[in-house]
């Protein structure tokens, strides 16, 4: 686990949280709450590695030096006072992880300091491993600090909320975004248009990769191919061999909210993929305002089923969408 530093447009949030952690009225969990990408796991790697890093009680102002014995423990992914929950082969955090986690909370810090656990993405435990975390929640370890990280809080069970105290994580403003991502990867090219793709978050204009901008150009054609042309659904899906399918979904859904938006505002100052508004206007000019919504609200139940537990085959639901959009009716 690499040393990070806490994003620029963090730095309010840590000062707040450093202040609880300096006044001794530092939470026993804290609920972060915020989009994909704005820097929740960023931050909270971050702050961990402040509070556990040899030089904090004397300099509460330095980021981690890098250099103790905390800072090395930590670059190696052996700090015993640190604890990652994540998905393991699974899109679950499973109860033997959580069950694991609660017996090294009750166990006392070899450091002799303050235990810190991230869960993230908190969402995704499932419903034995929520209620196991809940026990944690109601009877608090001493020293012990509980980050849980989501992009989808309001799937949380309403216990485990109030239990933490949350940290809201918003979008930084456009120039600030732009100038990170000038300073973080000065050879990204279009970095405005990935923004944009990205709904302003930086995190994931970063992650839009060449080939990302590419499967887009084939997903806008596969579109325009079965709701416009009345192509062949099967042929369409075909384009794509072994697709990631919420990838797809996510792209489908920007695609045809731009369309919406230019079927009611006549107008491409308020899209993302401005550099493929002649195909988007083609779509939005074939097809009713209520079909698009329409469709746009269905790629939202799709996504819900791809991250859920249920685990869909994922081609025959890809298929099932374009032909459904090939038929000009609600669906």
């Amino acid at each position: 686990m690499e040393i990070v530093d806490i994003l620029p447009w963090q730095d309010e949030i840590r000062n707040r949280i450093s202040d609880q952690f300096l006044n001794q009225k530092l939470p026993h969990a804290f609920l972060f709450e915020g989009p994909a990408g704005v820097g929740k796991f960023e931050f909270a790697r971050g702050l961990a590695q402040k509070f556990l890093c040899n030089r904090f009680l004397s300099d509460t102002n330095i980021a981690p030096c890098g250099s103790c014995t905390a800072c090395l423990l930590i670059k190696a992914g052996t700090h015993s006072d640190l604890r990652l929950i994540q998905p393991v082969d699974s899109k679950q955090i499973k109860i033997d992880q959580i069950r694991d986690l609660i017996l090294w909370v009750g166990k006392t810090s070899l450091r002799n300091g303050l235990k810190i656990t991230i869960v993230e993405p908190a969402e995704q435990m499932n419903q034995r491993s929520a209620n196991a975390l809940l026990k944690c929640l109601e009877e608090p370890a001493p020293n012990t600090m509980i980050m849980l990280l989501s992009s989808r809080a309001g799937s949380l069970l309403p216990t485990i909320r109030s239990r933490c105290q949350t940290v809201k994580f918003t979008i930084p403003s456009r120039n600030m975004a732009l100038d990170w991502l000038s300073q973080t990867a000065p050879e990204l090219e279009d970095p405005e248009l990935r923004l944009d793709i990205a709904d302003g978050i930086p995190g994931l204009a970063l992650s839009v990769s060449n080939d990302d901008l590419k499967i887009r150009l084939q997903i806008v054609e596969a579109m325009k191919s079965v709701m416009v042309e009345k192509g062949s659904a099967l042929s369409a899906v075909r384009l794509f061999k072994k697709p990631n399918l919420e990838s797809i979904l996510l792209i489908c859904a920007t695609l045809l909210a731009d369309c919406v938006k230019l079927k009611l505002t006549k107008t491409d100052l308020v899209i993302k993929n401005k550099d493929i508004i002649s195909e988007l206007s083609t779509i939005a000019n074939h097809c009713n305002v209520q079909f698009l919504i329409a469709a746009y609200e269905r790629i939202g139940r799709d996504l819900k089923s791809v991250r859920g537990p249920s685990n869909p085959n994922e081609s025959l639901l890809f298929e099932s969408l374009m032909i459904d959009l090939g038929r000009e009716t609600l669906l």
